[in-house]
């Protein structure tokens, strides 16, 4: 969802950063956008984060014995 958001969030922002690239230029021929690609790698290198992240940590604290892991907090 992350990677959703933020493709999304960018692609909004190209809205009005466009506008201010052709309001300073005074032209349309240069325009900012995000391709299809780069957004779809980009949702996949959230995806990858976010697990890698998350099995790390886990895998840690399932080799702790749960009864010392309960005592020491």
């Amino acid at each position: 969802c992350s990677g959703l958001i933020g493709v999304g969030t960018a692609c909004l922002l190209l809205i009005p950063g466009n506008a201010i690239i052709h309001a300073l230029l005074g032209t349309t021929d240069v325009n900012a956008y995000l391709p299809v690609s780069s957004a779809l790698i980009l949702i996949v290198l959230s995806v990858v984060l976010t697990l890698i992240g998350g099995v790390f940590p886990s895998r840690a604290a399932a080799k702790q014995d749960p009864v010392t892991s309960l005592r020491s907090e």
